[in-house]
């Protein structure tokens, strides 16, 4: 089969293993992508029949790219140029050999540089042709289970079916994934959680017992409701704000949308479960935070938002107020009306933070601050904010007027606000 191969630097590429006399192949999902022409291919899988130190260090240095050393034990190594990723790794063996320790036949092609031409040793082809997930050899589990989960996340993202075969070994060989480190199940799960519609592969996933083994319990039907729900919501979700917010990272971790995916999976279980599969999965730091925030103020019924002291609300859960809202209106707590006017007013919130010494800047109340101890500040500036939260026009107005700025530094006014603002600054 001949196929158009084309990229930068390839013609360097091709005069380098000219030189050194190494035998050079394109491998793995590169060559897959390339086939279904699915998108432009930036990142380069490329085996090398020889020593792949050698042979990506001086291709790095001929067209002038960083180099870095992946994992010298397994003799893996970038280079980086121009946002185009080429990843070497050493053949043990031949190319045959290197195909069959992958994992699914649609990810066992090669392309040899040299000769231009298609190895495919497991009919890899007629299975992309047929859209049909594949293992590659019986024992593709054992080596590593991880692939089990890759199986689910290759059908998702590419629109195939994993064939009868696979399925059952997949079930059968289920239980491994407890030999898998937390943190490489939480990086699979978390590519599949990202996907706009992932629900079936999710049931699929649970109907084979696989999420029993990541979270030690089978996921019920209403978690999955919850996440029909939550799709839905996604689908039909046109403000940019909320988008930009959802698509977001957390600090350490997987997007918040991904986030609202995994807390669905999991919301009904105890705090105690909760600790237990965030162990186990290694999230990051914040993402235990925000986590365990969440699962306090629904178990302790906290969720009971006051709508007319919604500053209340945001100035308590402040960065969480957002996931608490979705999730409330998910999990059928509130309307689609309310959870619409709160969101609002969290971004409406987050504009007066983020913006707050340019709003102030040049008001009569800068120079009264100067007067005032540090805790007694905090009440100033919370009462301020709220002002601005609530009375935007009248606010701005206010503040440019000394009476108001003598009125918000007077003792009564410190008196009565300061259980407010307790212990947040």
């Amino acid at each position: 089969m001949n196929i158009i191969l084309d990229f930068p630097y390839k013609i360097s590429l091709i005069k380098l293993s000219k030189k050194y006399n190494f035998r050079i192949y394109i491998t793995g999902g590169t060559v897959r992508d390339i086939l279904l022409k699915n998108q432009k291919i930036n990142d380069i899988d490329i085996a090398v029949e020889g020593c792949s130190e050698t042979f990506s260090r001086n291709f790095s240095n001929i067209i002038n790219a960083s180099f870095v050393i992946l994992d010298r034990k397994r003799k893996i190594y970038r280079v980086v140029k121009n946002k185009f990723f080429f990843d070497f790794t050493q053949i043990s063996g031949t190319i045959i050999d290197d195909c069959k320790r992958r994992d699914f036949t649609i990810n066992s092609i090669a392309f040899d540089l040299k000769e231009n031409k298609i190895i495919d040793p497991f009919n890899g082809i007629s299975d992309l042709n047929n859209k049909i997930i594949r293992m590659n050899s019986q024992t593709s589990f054992c080596d590593d289970p991880l692939r089990i989960i890759r199986a689910f996340r290759f059908s998702l993202n590419l629109f195939f079916k994993i064939d009868n075969k696979t399925s059952k070994l997949i079930s059968k060989y289920s239980d491994s994934l407890n030999n898998v480190a937390g943190e490489r199940i939480n990086n699979e799960l978390s590519l599949i959680l990202e996907h706009p519609s992932c629900l079936k592969t999710l049931e699929s996933m649970n109907e084979l017992r696989i999420l029993k083994h990541i979270f030690y319990r089978k996921i019920k039907k209403d978690n999955f409701r919850f996440i029909s729900r939550y799709e839905f919501f996604l689908k039909h979700q046109k403000n940019k704000s909320i988008n930009k917010w959802l698509n977001e990272n957390i600090k350490g971790g997987k997007s918040r949308n991904a986030f609202i995916k995994f807390i669905l999976l999991i919301i009904d279980l105890s705090p105690y479960h909760i600790k237990i599969v965030l162990k186990r999965l290694k999230l990051s730091s914040e993402e235990k935070k925000i986590l365990m925030s969440i699962v306090k103020i629904f178990s302790s019924m906290d969720f009971l938002i006051d709508e007319n002291d919604f500053y209340q609300v945001l100035h308590s859960f402040k960065a969480q107020t957002p996931f608490i809202i979705i999730l409330l209106y998910i999990c059928r707590f509130i309307s689609k009306n309310k959870y619409q006017r709160l969101l609002l007013d969290f971004f409406k919130y987050l504009k007066i933070e983020n913006n707050f010494s340019k709003i102030i800047s040049g008001n009569k109340i800068l120079d009264k601050l100067k007067s005032v101890s540090g805790p007694e500040i905090g009440i100033i500036v919370q009462n301020i904010k709220k002002e601005l939260f609530t009375n935007p026009k009248e606010a701005k107005i206010k503040l440019k007027q000394e009476s108001y700025s003598n009125f918000l530094i007077s003792d009564n006014n410190l008196k009565k606000n300061s259980n407010f603002i307790k212990g947040s600054y």
